[in-house]
C-alpha cells in the first residue's frame, strides 16, 4: 500500500475529482487498437536507469490477448466501479462493480499511440503489472497465483472506525494499493490522479511493481494460513516486512533506489507515524539505516497493530537489502546484484510462509535469508552488513 492514513486503511487525500468513462475507441492511421498483432507495440511513458528519468518509449506488451478492453495474462483492467470501505461496520460494499475498458489508440506505423491521458494511463498500467509479473518469474516465483483485476479510477469511499467519511467530499484520490478482501478475492486499486505533479501514480513503474509484490507477499505468506493468535508485535514486525519487501521489490526491479521521488518529491508528502514520529513518503533504499530501539523495535512493541505505521520498520528491511546487494562479490553489475538479492529475498518469504509461528520476530526473516545466500564469501558479507545494521538483535540471527 503505498500510502496510509489510519490502521491499515488505504489512504488519501486531497479535492475530489472523479474522472467518468468517456473513452472511445478512435481509427487511426492503420486501423484501430482492436486490429493489432498479438503483441502490441505501445508508445509509453517508461523508467530509463541511464538518465534516471521517465521517456516515452515503443514498448511490447507481450501478455495482452484482448488490447481493446486491456486484457490479458497480467490483469484485466476494470472501470466504473463504485465501492465503500466502511471500517466502523467492517463492510465493503460494491455499489457497481464496474465494466471493461476501452483503450483509444492511433496506429502509427505499428506503434499504438494512446489517445488521451486515460488510454495512456491504462496501457501504462498494464505494461507495468506485465514487467512485474515477469520479473518475479525471473525470480523463481509462480506469477500464475497472482490472479487479480485492476480497477481503474474506482470511485472509492472510505468511513473511518468512527464513523466519518474520508475527506469533505467522501471519495479517495492519488493512491494505489492492493487490497486482499477475501481468499479468493483481491485487486489492485488505481484511483483517480489529482495532486500530484510529477510522475503520475500508474505510469511509475516502481509503484506499481510495489503494490504487485504485496500481491505476491500474500502468496508466499499466505494469509489464511497465517497463525490466528499472533502477538501484537509478531504482527506489526510482518506488517513492516510486507512494507520492505514490496519497496525492495519495486528498487530491484526498476534498478532505482528512489524509485518513489519521480512522483512526489522529496520534503512534500510527510506524515505522522507511531505516536507523531516523522516519516517522508519518498524512501530512498540507497541511504543506510540504522535499526534503533526507538525509531523500529519499540514501536513496532508497543504500538497497538491498528494503530501501527510500518514504514519505518519497512524501510530498514529495503535499505539492509540493498545495501547487502552493493557488497556481494560475484555480480559484474548492481543490476544483477539487486536480481540475486531480490531471488534470495523471494525464497526467504517463501520459506517463512512455512514457518511462521505467533511470536514471528524480525531476526527470523533475516535468517532465512542469510540461509539462502549461495556462497560463504556472499554470506560473510551480507552478515557484516546485517552487524553493522541489526546490531541490537544481531546474535539472534542464525547463518552468522
Amino acid at each position: 500500500m503505498l500510502f496510509e492514513l489510519f490502521g491499515n486503511s488505504p489512504v488519501v487525500g486531497g479535492r475530489t475529482h472523479l474522472w467518468y468513462w468517456i473513452i472511445f475507441v478512435v481509427l487511426g492511421v492503420g486501423g484501430s487498437a482492436a486490429c493489432d498483432p498479438d503483441d502490441p507495440i505501445i508508445a509509453l511513458l517508461t523508467y530509463d536507469e541511464a538518465s534516471d528519468a521517465y521517456v516515452m518509449a515503443d514498448v511490447a506488451v507481450t501478455t495482452l490477448s484482448d488490447v481493446e478492453r486491456m486484457k490479458g495474462d497480467a490483469t484485466a483492467l476494470i472501470g466504473g466501479a463504485d465501492v465503500t470501505l466502511d471500517y466502523e461496520e467492517s463492510t465493503m460494499t460494491w455499489h457497481d462493480p464496474g465494466h471493461s475498458v476501452a483503450f483509444s489508440a492511433i496506429n502509427e506505423d505499428g506503434v499504438l499511440v494512446p489517445e488521451d491521458y486515460d488510454s495512456l494511463a491504462m496501457a501504462s498500467i498494464y505494461y507495468n503489472i506485465e514487467s512485474s509479473m515477469l520479473f518475479f518469474e525471473s525470480l523463481g516465483f509462480d506469477s500464475s497465483k497472482v490472479d487479480i483485476p485492476t480497477y481503474y479510477n474506482p470511485k472509492f469511499t472510505i468511513i473511518k472506525p468512527d464513523g466519518s467519511s474520508d475527506a469533505d467530499e467522501e471519495v479517495a484520490e492519488d493512491n494505489a494499493f492492493y487490497m486482499y478482501m477475501t481468499k479468493k478475492d483481491q485487486a489492485l486499486f488505481i484511483l483517480p490522479f489529482d495532486q500530484f505533479q510529477w510522475v503520475p501514480l500508474p505510469l511509475n513503474t516502481g509503484i506499481i511493481t510495489h503494490e504487485y509484490s504485496h500481491a505476491a507477499f500474500d502468496i508466499l505468506i499466505p494469509k489464511p494460513d497465517r497463525p490466528g493468535d499472533m502477538s501484537n508485535a509478531a504482527e506489526n514486525f510482518l506488517y513492516g516486512v510486507n512494507e520492505g519487501f514490496a519497496d525492495f521489490m519495486a528498487v530491484a526491479r526498476t534498478r532505482d533506489a528512489n524509485f518513489m521521488e519521480h512522483t512526489a518529491e522529496e520534503g512534500v508528502f510527510i506524515t505522522e507515524c507511531n505516536e507523531n514520529t516523522q516519516i517522508e513518503l519518498v524512501r530512498d533504499a540507497s541511504i543506510p539505516i540504522d535499526y534503533t530501539e526507538t525509531r523500529h523495535d519499540a514501536p513496532a512493541r508497543n504500538t497497538d497493530h491498528a494503530e501501527f505505521c510500518p514504514y519505518d520498520v519497512g524501510s530498514f528491511l529495503s535499505s539492509l537489502m540493498y545495501e547487502i546487494a552493493g557488497e556481494l562479490d560475484q555480480p559484474s553489475n548492481r543490476a544483477e546484484a539487486l536480481d540475486q538479492t531480490a531471488e534470495w529475498l523471494v525464497k526467504a518469504m517463501g520459506d517463512l510462509g512455512k514457518v511462521l509461528s505467533a511470536d514471528f520476530e524480525l531476526w527470523q526473516l533475516i535468517s532465512l535469508f542469510i540461509e539462502r545466500v549461495d556462497s560463504d564469501a556472499n554470506r560473510v558479507k551480507a552478515c557484516s552488513v546485517v552487524e553493522k545494521r541489526y546490531s541490537l538483535y544481531y546474535s539472534n540471527v542464525e547463518g552468522c
